[in-house]
């Protein structure tokens, strides 16, 4: 007999766990999708604590005992800066490629909450130039939110909070998406279960393109001539991804050295470049410069990089939401999609990866030269081949 299973086990999915005690005597089930935590005793309901807004609930043996209004830390904080007259307050606190379809949605979810004099809330500053970017008509007011604590204090799609409406879609981060990916249809796209979670029925035949400010091109065209970039002929690598199985070293040097063969600079975005650390703690891509001819290492803002990418002659990913901004840019894009790593709870592979988030699926996407590469059903050496055939046929 395994003493510890009969002490404690848990069981987990990405909308719920339920850990039990001493033999299933105690369990206690937390609900990511509906805020609700179930205590049972004997298998009874003992008590649930439900949030829902503004106000929690206790519920003890299924009779409810008592209801307070919550106090909203995170909420207060934005009020303090709120300027006068906004009736309704909107926040995305999710990352880059979620932020790229909130944003082309946002209009027709202001519409379909009847919003008056509504507010955007940037919570992060490194994404203030991606709102900038593809949110440049709407009111927007930068106030730094700590997304752990959204995370614990926001619970719902709309709260409404001291005379306000703070709406803030899909607080649960996605764990719903992924468990209709891996439970029930592995076909459905994230775009969609974005636009289905807005309550946005009506279809939309394009998205915007980006807005980038004369600013930030003579701010690029400044930074190339600094770092010897040649704007007429580079290429760009993108190999970095938090939640994606990175490509070999190899891989990319083989490539390197073949854009180099053709006469073309290769612009590696790294996070390698931005980092204040000794040489000997940086990634292993901080020494490209050393293996891949004509190869700069360099990092940049959001704006930034999207300009890069519209005057170069290439892209190269490995795909992470960066690239999600990509879809409208009109160069050769090649994408490709690996199994997610362990950083973000239940792992996708490459195939499910690329059913959910594949870029030809959103609205007024440039699908020409758009290649998007399963690493499931190509190796590295037959990616490499791929993209140096079609490249060489292209005009």
């Amino acid at each position: 007999m395994d003493i510890g299973k009969l002490l404690y086990t848990k069981i987990k999915s990405p909308i719920c766990r339920e850990t039990s005690y001493f033999g299933n005597l105690i369990i206690i089930i937390k609900d990511y999708q509906n805020f609700i935590k179930t205590v049972k005793v004997f298998n009874k309901d003992f008590l649930r604590i439900k949030t829902d807004g503004e106000f929690t609930e206790f519920i003890f043996f299924s009779n409810l005992k008592f209801k307070y209004k919550r106090n909203i830390p995170v909420l207060n904080k934005i009020l303090k800066k709120l300027p006068s007259g906004i009736d309704d307050v909107y926040i995305c606190k999710h990352h880059i490629g979620e932020i790229y379809i909130f944003c082309q949605l946002l209009e027709e979810y202001i519409k379909v909450n009847k919003s008056k004099n509504p507010l955007l809330i940037i919570p992060e500053k490194r994404y203030i130039s991606l709102y900038n970017m593809f949110c440049p008509n709407i009111n927007k007011l930068f106030v730094n939110v700590n997304s752990m604590k959204l995370d614990r204090q926001i619970c719902n799609d709309v709260t409404y909070y001291k005379g306000h409406r703070f709406f803030i879609p899909i607080p649960d981060r996605f764990t719903h998406l992924r468990s209709l990916i891996f439970e029930n249809d592995s076909r459905i796209h994230f775009y969609d279960y974005i636009k289905n979670k807005l309550n946005i029925k009506s279809d939309i035949d394009s998205f915007r393109p980006a807005f980038i400010s004369d600013k930030t091109k003579e701010k690029v065209h400044r930074h190339a001539e600094e770092i010897g970039l040649n704007l007429d002929k580079f290429v760009i690598f993108i190999p970095e991804a938090v939640t994606a199985t990175e490509l070999s070293e190899t891989f990319w040097i083989k490539l390197g050295n073949y854009f180099a063969s053709q006469g073309y600079q290769i612009y590696v975005n790294t996070s390698a470049k931005k980092s204040a650390s000794p040489k000997e703690n940086l990634s292993e891509y901080s020494n490209w410069e050393e293996k891949i001819p004509n190869a700069i290492l360099d990092f940049t803002s959001f704006d930034e990089i999207y300009y890069l990418a519209e005057l170069s002659k290439c892209v190269i990913a490995l795909v992470n939401g960066l690239v999600v901004n990509f879809a409208q840019i009109n160069v050769p894009r090649y994408f490709i999609y690996s199994n997610q790593t362990k950083t973000i709870g239940d792992r996708m592979d490459a195939d499910l990866m690329l059913n959910a988030y594949r870029l030809d699926y959103l609205p007024g996407c440039n699908k020409n030269n758009l290649y998007e590469i399963n690493l499931n059903e190509k190796c590295e050496k037959d990616i490499i081949q791929y993209i140096e055939s079609t490249f060489k046929e292209l005009p």
